[in-house]
């Protein structure tokens, strides 16, 4: 087997991929850590989601994982190596550039609201329940979403208390 770190970067070094205005360099944070476990004897693949918040104590780094990508990339792969006890052997990165092209290069991805969704701060607007296929920009949207809300049967929109963990699963 093989193990892949995939880190999703929020840098904004080229500008908001929404906007396309600033870039500035605010710096980078790692809002999404996924170990990708491949199988190469059967073909099979698993992800494992690290949320951003889990706290660890290693060699490396004591408090939130994500913040050990601020020291970069070799201390994040360290910090999750030991606290998950699992070996790394590749190292992947994307930022929010990176992430559309890939949505688009795909031809987009499917994704199944229950509900009326959207986001005020990200743009994401799902207008009716179902499944949508998403472009580059709908997916970072919705990815990006940290004010998720869905439109329920009372007729008012209701903040997802969980945040992004909510859309990890």
């Amino acid at each position: 087997f093989e193990n892949y770190l995939l880190v999703g970067s929020d840098s904004r070094a080229l500008g908001d991929p929404n906007t396309g205005t600033g870039g500035e360099d605010i710096g980078s944070r790692s809002d999404t850590i996924i170990l990708l476990r491949v199988d190469n004897d059967n073909g099979s693949a698993a992800l494992l989601s690290i949320p951003r918040d889990l706290y660890v104590e290693t060699s490396v780094r004591t408090g939130r994982i994500n913040g050990a990508y601020n020291d970069g990339p070799a201390v994040l792969v360290q910090a999750v190596q030991e606290a998950l006890d699992i070996p790394v052997h590749h190292y992947v990165e994307v930022d929010f550039f990176g992430f559309r092209a890939l949505v688009e290069a795909l031809g987009g991805v499917n994704v199944c609201f229950a509900l009326p969704a959207r986001d005020l701060n990200t743009g994401l607007n799902i207008g009716a329940a179902g499944c949508y296929l998403l472009d580059g920009t709908q997916a970072l949207a919705y990815a990006r979403s940290r004010h998720y809300e869905e439109l329920r049967a009372d007729g008012e929109w209701h903040e997802d208390p969980t945040s992004d963990l909510g859309r990890s699963a």
